[in-house]
């Protein structure tokens, strides 16, 4: 975390080198110094409440992704469905009555 922090310490060395002291100065009613000095400990306590909720989502993602493969297996169900529907149902049937029938109760039946 040096990397993170480093260049807010390096700014204010540089400041101090010319003359100009900033860490009396304040920064929402508190001393600039006292800013920089926790600003490391905050930063960790925010990563860590960042993984500790990534890792609460997770297990809802990993659902959802579930969900979504059911849907898709769902759809292409339909899409196959529908395709033998138009391929071999009887929208012209030349053939007699009962044969009509029997296509299309075996389509009922597959829709049901």
């Amino acid at each position: 975390m040096p990397e993170l922090f480093g260049p807010q310490r390096d700014c204010v060395q540089v400041l101090r080198h010319y003359g100009i002291n900033v860490l009396n100065d304040t920064v929402a009613g508190r001393k600039v110094q006292n800013v920089l000095g926790e600003a490391p400990r905050a930063w960790k306590a925010v990563v860590k409440k960042t993984f500790k909720r990534k890792e609460e989502i997770i297990p809802m993602q990993m659902a959802l992704v579930d969900a979504l493969k059911l849907l898709d297996q769902f759809y292409f169900s339909i899409r196959k469905f529908r395709g033998d529907f138009q391929a071999q149902a009887p929208f012209k049937f030349e053939g007699g009555f009962s044969m009509a029938f029997e296509v299309i109760d075996s389509f009922s039946s597959k829709l049901d």
